[in-house]
């Protein structure tokens, strides 16, 4: 009885614990608000997306992808991207490229800076 009850509780917190799913409409333009979870640069080094992923204010997880061309890009504040650690807060606004992803690059009211509070 004991193990079934701790079973039970387990499967019970598992189902609790998935993220909101995020839907963004592909080709749009959209902003984005959360806490950085990770920022990853390696692939920059052989010109490809850097990738912060964050996590939105409503519990969903995004990734934001800055070129590593970044000096091609009309956004501004890409070059804040060296500098985030996780547990920044950050305000990304840009490109829906697919699924929960955006790329803040092509227009000039795309931007990546750091949140208040």
């Amino acid at each position: 009885m004991r193990v079934l009850f701790l079973a039970v509780l387990i499967l019970a917190a598992g189902c609790g614990s998935s993220s909101p799913a995020l839907v963004l409409e592909v080709g749009s333009t959209t902003t984005l608000r959360g806490t950085v979870v990770s920022v990853n640069l390696e692939r920059m080094a052989v010109d490809g997306d850097g990738v912060i992923t964050i996590e939105t204010e409503d519990g969903a997880t995004a990734r934001v992808f800055v070129a590593a061309r970044m000096n091609l890009c009309a956004a501004e504040g890409l070059d804040l991207v060296g500098d985030l650690v996780p547990g920044d807060r950050v305000e990304a606004q840009g490109l829906v490229v697919g699924g929960t992803n955006i790329r803040p690059c092509d227009g000039d009211d795309h931007y990546l800076r750091r949140a208040d509070g």
